[in-house]
């Protein structure tokens, strides 16, 4: 595995993946992932960050 498994329960409870990646300034790219955990359980905790919804187009 790539991280260690509690690494990857954290990732997964964070859901990071629902929020907006624009909205997360001051994100470092090569940051650790543990320091990611970190940064982002914090951030999200003060709910600094909003879901991202992106528009929905109908065929």
């Amino acid at each position: 595995m790539r991280f260690e498994p509690e690494i990857v329960t954290a990732l997964q409870h964070l859901k990071w993946w629902d929020y907006d990646a624009r909205k997360m300034t001051g994100l470092v790219p090569d940051l650790p992932i543990e320091e990611f955990v970190e940064w982002f359980t914090d951030r999200k905790q003060s709910n600094e960050f909003s879901l991202y919804k992106p528009r929905t187009f109908e065929i």
